[in-house]
């Protein structure tokens, strides 16, 4: 069974590179955690009347520090809000420039265990708070689009019941306007 929590976040939209725009892609992102696996599955769509040229690296799931994320244990309230170890690895990334047309979108998959090796011990124990943060930009160096982010519970395994008063998963998300309101 296949466990999916849905998180949606919508980024304003521009064209990439254009000398009339100031800054650098702009794209509509999702993220859903996949329990099985592990997953962080990122979509990242092209909401804009302009094609978006992007270094495949460059994308949400593209490199191990494409996108920011940090875990925290959920429901220890005396850890002070401890932290996932993440692993830390020297990234050289080098890829192609792909285009997502308007209207098109890409997908792919962050592999959380390679990211925090002790989650899987952890999510055996209690559920865990995933933070992440996101800034497109078509290649090193290049300007960057607005920064988006949000977050996601991830459930504790083995737990298939939702736990009393929980609001349905509904998590928060942080609008292009910088207000905070829950998920629809």
């Amino acid at each position: 069974m296949i466990t999916v929590l849905t998180f949606t976040l919508l980024a304003a939209a521009a064209q990439a590179g254009s000398d009339r725009t100031p800054e650098g892609p702009s794209l509509r992102v999702s993220a859903q955690y996949v329990a099985e696996g592990r997953l962080l599955r990122m979509t990242a769509t092209n909401d804009t009347q302009e094609p978006i040229y992007i270094n495949e690296v460059w994308l949400p799931w593209g490199d191990l520090y494409t996108t920011t994320l940090v875990a925290v244990f959920a429901a220890d309230p005396i850890s002070r809000g401890r932290t996932l170890e993440r692993i830390a690895m020297e990234s050289n990334p080098v890829g192609s420039s792909v285009t997502i047309r308007p209207g098109q979108s890409r997908v792919g998959d962050v592999r959380l265990d390679q990211q925090f090796p002790d989650l899987k011990s952890v999510l055996a124990r209690t559920e865990v708070i995933l933070f992440w943060s996101y800034v497109p930009r078509s290649s090193p160096g290049a300007r960057e689009g607005p920064r988006t982010g949000g977050w996601l519970l991830l459930p504790r395994e083995g737990n298939t019941q939702p736990a009393a008063g929980r609001l349905d998963n509904k998590q928060m998300q942080r609008t292009r306007h910088g207000t905070m309101e829950p998920r629809r």
